[in-house]
């Protein structure tokens, strides 16, 4: 008896989802091609490093510090970049 009810329940709702209505299916294509055309489009800007510096605490200095140059960019590339403390010179 309860096999029976849960199976006519079962079978209740696979019915009512198979012909549920999409309320918004005839608006999405309209919604594709407005967010198609509204896509900004993506601006990409290389910015490669023009030196090497290191960061110190300076009391007269905007949020108390400063980069003082190291060496030049070509530097940077001779080392490693696994070590903790790097020495330039």
């Amino acid at each position: 008896m309860t096999k029976s009810i849960l199976f006519s329940l079962t079978l209740v709702f696979i019915t009512i989802a198979c012909f549920a209505q999409d309320y918004y299916g005839n608006n999405r294509k309209q919604w594709l091609q407005k967010a198609e055309q509204y896509k900004p489009k993506l601006i990409i800007t290389e910015k490669k490093p023009l030196k090497v510096v290191d960061i110190v605490p300076d009391t007269q200095s905007f949020q108390k510090y400063k980069a003082v140059d190291v060496s030049p960019i070509d530097s940077l590339y001779s080392y490693a970049f696994q070590t903790e403390k790097r020495d330039y010179d």
